[in-house]
């Protein structure tokens, strides 16, 4: 991966997590945050996100949760939008996805649970079956893997959760269908906009009233026509969206596609 955790100068090119403000809505901005260990998904980022004319982002050679935790003690009251690969089934099964379990454990759980209950594969065992993952065999949960592919859940807030949520694109197991990079670029281009109806579906109380997750949306579409919206929100707000390679794994021999699919999916949603 060619990283040095010691390395400050691999890890970021900032002094605090912000990049550009992307200007969503005249009362609504949005900064992007990439962090990943892999430095060819980096320089990636770097490549094309000024390449397709995007606004310039905030890159870290680094975990996502080091993002995450200068997200968290930067103490600008921005909300932050954890976006990552999750598998299609809802468990968590990669280090991070416990990590974020064990950090965030109900927001998890909120998101297993669209995940349990928004396939619509003919195939699978009735509704009421998939509460459990524990009761569900490998193949049952194989099925769902592959029925839920691209599908982006956002989790119900909790008001413990210092301004983070989650959400959870369906990346595992890997997709190459029409390709690797397309796939990512529609997945998070719909969680981009997954995150910006969550906005501005809020109050002028910046999030202070609970609202469920996604219902499971596929991956498509650009962002919403905030004309329609503007009443709920009087004041101008900012948010931050933290990702990583969406659908990544160690060894994957064209790490690259991923800085380029994350470009092409935040340039999709703001010319959706």
């Amino acid at each position: 991966w060619n990283w040095d955790p010691e390395d400050r100068r691999l890890n970021q090119d900032f002094h605090s997590p912000t990049g550009d403000s992307v200007q969503i809505a005249p009362e609504l901005a949005m900064e992007v945050v990439v962090a990943d260990l892999h430095d060819r998904v980096i320089d990636s980022c770097r490549e094309w996100f000024p390449r397709l004319g995007l606004p310039r982002p905030c890159l870290m050679q680094a975990p996502m949760q080091e993002a995450l935790l200068q997200s968290l003690h930067s103490e600008d009251g921005v909300r932050t939008f954890v976006i990552f690969g999750a598998y299609g089934n809802g468990q968590a099964e990669s280090a991070l996805q416990k990590q974020l379990m064990e950090a965030f454990p109900e927001q998890m759980h909120s998101i297993r649970t669209q995940a349990l209950g928004t396939s619509s594969g003919a195939s699978l065992a009735p509704h009421s079956s998939w509460r459990q993952p524990s009761k569900c065999s490998c193949e049952e949960l194989m099925q769902l893997n592959m029925a839920n592919r691209g599908r982006v859940w956002v989790a119900e807030p909790t008001p413990t959760d210092h301004s983070i949520q989650l959400v959870a694109c369906a990346a595992y197991p890997r997709c190459q269908n029409p390709s690797e990079q397309v796939h990512v670029g529609r997945m998070f281009q719909a969680a981009l906009k997954a995150v910006v109806d969550t906005v501005m579906c809020r109050t002028t109380s910046h999030f202070a009233t609970p609202r469920g997750g996604s219902t499971g949306r596929r991956a498509s579409g650009g962002r919403p026509n905030s004309a329609t919206n503007t009443s709920s929100v009087s004041q101008r707000l900012r948010v931050r969206v933290v990702t990583h390679a969406l659908g990544s794994f160690v060894g994957h021999n064209e790490p690259e596609l991923f800085g380029c699919g994350l470009a092409t999916g935040l340039a999709d949603f703001l010319g959706g």
